[in-house]
């Protein structure tokens, strides 16, 4: 197999992105497979950022959200280039993922909010949470009962692979599935990752991270300006076929 067909093969499908649930009732045991049937190859490929839900005594949301590599255009997703000249971006989403897990938090402790991820917070108020996107996200949709939030994933940060923006997006999708927010269009959810982390975290992002993540699959995504972005699923059957 050639070194290319060997790389669309760890590419995410187009044909396998898309938002899936599960209901687990509390006396079954272990995790649901990413996947509705044994032998499916949705637990093999990357899919858009999706909903593990657990129904047990309080409502358990567990969100897992895949990891991208970039192949072109990188540079031409930033607001401050494609607003002027436009922009186009090659990417894929990967079997590789960010996983949130959040909850409501008991009323037995004496903080509201416990935050676990490379550090631990345990604080009172959200100013006081020192993540940044985890603060303005949080601020951004008025939370204020006490909530339990964990996070890890497959990969390190700082990986060059949108961990990131994989993070954010995977939290506003456990936020937008709980009680604490409607329900929110994929459109809607990198929309508002890109502005959160663009704008209330005010970091030097561009935005084909948020879309690649929330969308999942082999895509092409053009920028143009005012802030119009199209995305263009890739046939990955065709092409792989093309070069074996």
């Amino acid at each position: 197999m050639s070194a290319a067909a060997w790389a669309l093969k760890m590419l995410t499908p187009a044909w396998e992105t898309g938002f899936n649930s599960w209901t687990v009732p509390q006396a079954q045991s272990g995790m649901p497979s990413h996947g509705s049937a044994a032998g499916s190859t949705a637990g093999v490929f990357g899919r858009g950022t999706c909903l593990l839900r657990l129904l047990m005594t309080k409502k358990m949301i567990i969100t897992k959200t895949p990891f991208r590599i970039s192949f072109f255009g990188g540079g031409t997703d930033y607001p401050i280039w494609y607003n002027k000249h436009g922009g186009k971006t090659i990417s894929s989403t990967i079997d590789k993922y960010s996983y949130i897990v959040l909850k409501k938090l008991p009323n037995f402790f004496d903080y509201k909010f416990r935050i676990r991820y490379f550090y631990r917070e345990e604080v009172k108020y959200t100013k006081q949470i020192k993540h940044p996107t985890i603060r303005n996200t949080f601020n951004y949709f008025k939370i204020k009962s006490g909530l339990d939030l964990l996070h890890f994933s497959d990969l390190p940060s700082m990986s060059g692979m949108a961990s990131s923006s994989a993070f954010t997006v995977g939290l506003i999708k456990a936020i937008s599935e709980s009680n604490l927010s409607k329900k929110m269009k994929n459109s809607e959810i990198s929309n508002l990752a890109r502005y959160i982390e663009q704008q209330l975290n005010n970091e030097n992002i561009g935005s084909q991270d948020q879309i690649a993540t929330t969308y999942g699959g082999f895509n092409i995504i053009k920028y143009s300006p005012k802030e119009s972005i199209k995305i263009k699923k890739i046939n990955q059957k065709k092409i792989l076929k093309k070069i074996q």
